[in-house]
């Protein structure tokens, strides 16, 4: 082989790896997995502090279940979709995989799986307009699913698209608040929303710094080398405070 064929081999092999690469930059931009990162832990806060709670969900569907989200929203928050439209595919995408997940989480494989999770979700749809009581608690758990799967598609679309903090924290954060007013059990809630304002903060310190960067880049202003690694250690100290 030639030295040209074997350049020519060489580059015809790297396209579909550049490729990748270039999709992969136009949806994840420098930061982004510290912040999604960040915003499951949001999420994990939460979950956990509704189990401690007493509240019988199946966190082997909840964390995917908002864990996808946050990957979904980050997709749809690089895409072109307007609000409402990202919205609604969203949805349409978070039923599919909440019912997926339900599913793979049951004894039985995946038909059976599916198959529970239809008909149970009818006959709790029967019970509830005929009068009758069903307390079943996959369908509870379906139910706070598609809760994370909105909470977690709010926090990213905030995050990563129009970059309103306060939009995308205070949601879950009004979830957890709500749960520990009304807790009144003798454990404590407090681990959790600690670990949420100190994430939540950090998250806040990141927004702020990403603002003021716009506003540099529009007016032509260079800021320092490393200078986005010490705001936000400055952010960690003061989150740690």
């Amino acid at each position: 082989m030639t030295a040209t064929a074997q350049r020519k081999k060489s580059r015809h092999s790297d396209q579909p790896k550049n490729r990748l690469v270039r999709l992969w930059e136009s949806v994840v931009f420098p930061g982004d997995l510290l912040a999604m990162a960040g915003a499951f832990i949001l999420l994990l806060a939460v979950a956990l502090a509704l189990e401690a709670a007493g509240w019988e969900i199946g966190l082997r569907v909840v964390l995917p279940a908002g864990a996808l989200s946050l990957i979904v929203g980050l997709m749809l928050a690089r895409s072109q979709y307007n609000d409402l439209f990202a919205l609604v595919v969203s949805g349409i995408y978070g039923a599919a995989l909440i019912v997926l997940v339900a599913a793979l989480s049951q004894p039985g494989g995946l038909a059976q799986g599916i198959y529970d999770v239809f008909g149970r979700s009818f006959q709790w749809l029967y019970d509830a307009f005929t009068g009758g009581i069903n307390q079943d608690g996959l369908v509870f758990t379906l139910i706070i699913s598609g809760l994370f799967w909105f909470l977690g598609h709010n926090l990213a679309w905030h995050l990563f698209r129009v970059n309103e903090i306060w939009r995308a924290v205070l949601p879950p954060g009004l979830v957890l608040v709500v749960n520990a007013v009304y807790y009144s059990g003798v454990g404590s809630l407090t681990p959790y929303l600690i670990i949420y304002v100190f994430v939540a903060l950090l998250l806040v310190a990141r927004a702020h710094l990403d603002a003021r960067e716009w506003d540099w880049y529009a007016n032509g202003v260079r800021a320092p080398k490393g200078f986005r690694r010490k705001m936000m250690g400055v952010g960690l100290v003061l989150a740690v405070g």
